[in-house]
């Protein structure tokens, strides 16, 4: 149902999304929920020399014509402002606070039966309506991708992601921050605050609770530790050979050391130079400014987007790896695909039927290749084989 306040209060909630510039366009013109836009992103790794900044001209200027990279967005002023927009909408009729219990195609025809009840009372009486076309947006756990029968293929990554808003000692630039560490990244982003910022940090489970419940003083520092250090030399390939450095075999394995190590860093260097690339330290974090929340990280994919009157759409068709920060701009690009197949049906007088199987091709299709992506970059940065940081350096 839609929320009956917003959090006005100065400090940002760690609740938030970090929207791409198309995903911004679809959302269209929203001052009220006072987007964080940000120029950059500062990625880097420990244990590598290397340092990888995203910024706003490397997007395709032709779709893309801004000064941004992206804009990072608190949930709960986004809700709200879509919810507003629905209730002034004279062409939509909003049931809220209902949930659908039960829904069935009506033999042959086109048409949907779905029966809902109030959410809040179990007790509450049914009714009825009949549609075209019952749009699946109800999360992961989505109840309807359940009764529709859809597999839900995926697994669980063993990690855990820790958020909060932090206070830092200096304001924050317009640059997003990340650094790969073992057992998973940690991400400083920008909020409306110049003097707050949002963490989220994947860790392993145990790592997340004991830094959840952790003195304040003692996460401030681990968050300091972990974001002020820069890029860092790779361990040595062959460590083990040190020790027998008289033999020909360790003096054969020091003489490779060297041609790497200066190939790596003269690539490092020469990347620097030619992009004008700088790293730059994150301000450091002051103090912890509100509660800390953590929620378990998973890579689910539906095996279908479709079935029958049935569309599923954002979290309940997948999910992924907060580590590129797509969850909300793959749901968005779900619902603008999900548009254009209306608008076709609507303009040619077809039925929407027609149009879904187009949907569910063409989305699954781009969505499998995100995802993927995203988990293979999951899998390469929490390698810790010293010969595959080694290559990573080589680009």
């Amino acid at each position: 149902g839609p929320p009956t306040a917003v959090n006005t209060s100065d400090i940002p909630n760690p609740r938030c999304y970090a929207l791409s510039p198309k995903s911004l366009n679809i959302l269209g013109s929203r001052s009220d929920i006072q987007p964080a836009h940000y120029e950059s992103m500062q990625v880097w790794e420990q244990d590598s020399p290397s340092l990888v900044l995203f910024h706003a001209n490397d997007l395709d200027q032709t779709e893309f014509n801004g000064s941004y990279l992206g804009a990072v967005v608190e949930d709960a002023p986004l809700v709200s402002s879509l919810w507003r927009e629905l209730r002034q909408a004279s062409s939509v009729k909003l049931l809220a606070e209902r949930q659908v219990v039960d829904f069935s195609t009506d033999g042959d025809s086109d048409l949907m039966q779905v029966t809902t009840k109030r959410s809040t009372n179990d007790d509450s009486k049914s009714s009825s309506l009949q549609t075209r076309l019952l749009v699946a947006a109800d999360g992961a756990n989505s109840q309807i991708r359940r009764d529709c029968g859809i597999k839900w293929e995926g697994f669980q990554y063993n990690r855990t992601a820790l958020t909060c808003t932090i206070q830092l000692s200096s304001n924050m630039p317009r640059r997003a921050f990340q650094r790969f560490l073992p057992n998973g990244p940690c991400a400083l982003l920008p909020t409306r605050s110049l003097q707050h910022a949002t963490i989220v940090w994947s860790t392993t489970p145990e790592i997340a609770l004991q830094y959840k419940n952790t003195s304040e003083k003692e996460l401030v520092q681990e968050l300091n530790n972990m974001l002020q250090q820069g890029p860092q030399r790779i361990p040595p390939l062959f460590d083990n050979l040190h020790s027998t450095s008289n033999s020909l075999l360790g003096n054969l394995a020091y003489g490779v050391e060297r041609v790497v190590d200066t190939v790596q860093y003269g690539l490092t260097m020469a990347h620097w130079n030619d992009h004008d690339e700088v790293f730059v330290a994150p301000p450091r974090v002051e103090s912890i400014a509100g509660p800390r929340y953590t929620f378990p990280l998973s890579c689910h994919h539906a095996d279908s987007y479709i079935s029958q009157n049935v569309v599923l759409v954002g979290d309940a068709a997948h999910t992924v790896h907060p580590m590129a920060g797509q969850g909300l701009n793959l749901g968005l690009d779900d619902v603008q695909a999900l548009v254009d197949c209306i608008s076709r049906s609507y303009k040619s007088g077809m039925n929407i039927a027609t149009f879904l199987e187009d949907y569910n091709t063409t989305q699954r299709l781009k969505n499998s290749v995100r995802i993927n992506g995203i988990h293979v970059l999951h899998q390469v940065f929490g390698n810790h084989s010293t010969v595959l940081q080694h290559c990573k350096s080589l680009g």
